[in-house]
């Protein structure tokens, strides 16, 4: 199922069955998830640049502007090697 949305002055398109490996999505592929524009895309790539690679999908949750609801509602599309 393919979603789009506005998201303030953002359009995505998501497509629910997308699998994200957060330690190696780019932007793009970071916007298919809930919650995702392209703000907090940017903010997940200069959090992995800066902390390294997320230890597991719930680490999301100390990027700014990520809380744990949006993580939780990543269930089953986003994972980390």
């Amino acid at each position: 199922e393919i979603l789009r949305c506005l998201v303030g002055s953002e359009m995505c398109i998501r497509d629910s069955d997308t699998q994200v490996e957060l330690n190696t999505a780019d932007a793009d592929a970071l916007c298919t998830l809930p919650g995702v524009g392209l703000h907090n895309a940017q903010a997940i790539l200069d959090y992995r640049a800066r902390h390294g690679p997320f230890a597991q999908v719930e680490d999301a949750a100390q990027v700014p502007g990520i809380t744990q609801v949006m993580v939780d509602s990543w269930a089953g599309q986003a994972y980390v090697r």
